[in-house]
């Protein structure tokens, strides 16, 4: 058994009964997307990376479109407990995944989200995150909280004890505050090299995503593809990332 399979093993099942739609899901080791969105609301004037705000509206209407594509929203736990722990998903997952840690991520995507018993991933900056309270709604809501590290620095910067606070730190600080597993990483700004993989394992993440385009797949745990959804794209650029497969 690989190391990732055995740290699958100890990934959490869902609190609570499965929702009775689980029932039909089935096993499946096969690719999975992951959408990765960053700011949700109307861009500011003079804001320096405009395409990291997607308007609420576009993000209704991009959920909407996954929705009527037959499309399910799961947690990567899910997935990797799935790809390496005979779990289950269903017919059509997909990861949607939120970096940084933004109000809106907290308050108004899990709206949306809940409208089809969909869950999301949170990827949070532990020194710099969003008030308690609201990552305990996204924890109420069923979603899963990773670490984004402590300060988003460019992690191939560093080494041993800084390295170690960032990746290894965070984690831990996620575990004992919120009691969450924590079982993924993101690493800011999809800055990696072989020495913060390396210190992405020894921390015990079961996996780590980029911004690379494409779909994950279970032989890459610690470099996992996401599409990153930026605005203006709206919903024929999301379904021209879909079909890259």
């Amino acid at each position: 058994m690989t190391s990732v399979a055995r740290s699958a093993d100890r990934l959490p099942t869902r609190a609570g009964r499965p929702l009775r739609s689980e029932r039909d899901w089935k096993p499946y080791t096969g690719p999975v997307p992951i959408l990765v969105y960053h700011a949700l609301g109307n861009t500011p004037v003079g804001a320096p990376f405009p395409g990291l705000y997607v308007s609420r509206p576009a993000f209704r209407a991009e959920m909407a479109w996954l929705h009527r594509q037959g499309y399910t929203g799961v947690t990567l736990d899910q997935v990797e407990r799935a790809w390496y722990n005979h779990g289950r998903l269903p017919a059509k997952p997909i990861v949607i995944s939120f970096d940084n840690g933004y109000p809106a991520q907290a308050t108004f995507a899990p709206q949306v989200l809940s409208q089809y018993g969909w869950v999301g991933v949170l990827f949070d900056i532990t020194l710099h995150h969003i008030r308690p309270s609201l990552v305990r709604n996204v924890i109420a809501h069923g979603w899963e909280v990773d670490s984004h590290s402590a300060t988003h620095p460019d992690l191939t910067t560093l080494s041993g004890p800084a390295l170690s606070f960032q990746v290894a730190g965070s984690r831990r600080f996620l575990q004992r505050t919120f009691g969450v597993p924590s079982n993924n990483f993101c690493y800011p700004s999809s800055r990696y090299n072989a020495a913060t993989i390396a210190a992405v394992r020894a921390a015990g993440y079961v996996g780590a995503v980029t911004e690379n385009a494409g779909y994950a797949t279970r032989d890459q745990p610690y470099t996992l593809d996401r599409f990153e959804i930026e605005g203006g794209q709206g919903v024929a650029g999301l379904a021209a990332d879909l079909a890259e497969r």
